[in-house]
């Protein structure tokens, strides 16, 4: 209802709310069915009876979120970066649905990178990637500070495009394929610092993808 003093998207508030996207669309439901918030054009909508009973309950609506991170509490571009990796993956491949893709915006992947940075965990770092329609491993190239990224890929086209890019671009990053059923091929256990995953949103999924990037982290990874 704090969110609610003016109309919000669904993942607006998966954003603001400190709760999972299923417990607030359970809530959403709810609060639907008794007459508190409608739903139009995708939007949600305190109703008449909804803005009486927020008011009743003396809940009150500050702007405590930082209107300059979009609450993240992290630097929009630290390392400048963020025009020429827009530059490079303006013609990056569309995602598929075969492989369960789709890419976030080119401003919150510079956001994951400076949160790796803070974390020391990317300055003279080996890193894997286990996927990467988000093509992150660019842009932590860009930054110059890992020492080597290997990117594992089921996608032929990404492939091709983080190669190519890598090459035109002089970055210390090498693609190969990889189907996420098997195993990690041998000579790349234990070879790494970090591994950096979006896995499919299930728990088998979650627990597949996690237990083959595990497996190339070296003992102190």
């Amino acid at each position: 209802m704090r969110y609610l003093i003016k109309e919000n998207s669904p993942w607006q508030l998966v954003r603001d709310v400190d709760a999972d996207p299923l417990t607030i669309i359970n809530e959403i439901k709810t609060m639907q069915a008794d007459g508190l918030v409608e739903i139009r054009d995708g939007n949600i909508f305190l109703t008449q009876d909804g803005d009486k009973e927020r008011k009743q309950s003396h809940i009150q609506s500050y702007p405590v979120r930082c209107e300059h991170c979009d609450g993240h509490g992290i630097a929009d571009d630290p390392f400048g970066i963020l025009p020429k990796f827009k530059k490079i993956v303006e013609k990056r491949p569309k995602p598929v649905p075969d492989y369960d893709q789709g890419y976030i915006r080119e401003l919150d992947i510079i956001r994951r990178v400076s949160f790796i940075y803070e974390r020391g965990d990317l300055e003279n770092a080996n890193i894997i990637v286990i996927g990467d329609d988000d093509l992150i491993s660019i842009a932590m190239a860009i930054t110059g500070m890992p020492n080597q990224i290997k990117v594992m890929e089921i996608d032929d086209r990404l492939i091709d495009f983080i190669n190519k890019v890598a090459r035109e671009h002089n970055l210390n990053i090498q693609a190969q394929k990889f189907d996420i059923r098997y195993d990690i091929p041998e000579q790349f256990l234990g070879k790494y610092d970090i591994f950096i995953t979006d896995p499919v949103e299930t728990v088998p999924g979650i627990t597949l993808f996690l237990s083959r990037a595990a497996s190339a982290l070296h003992s102190d990874g």
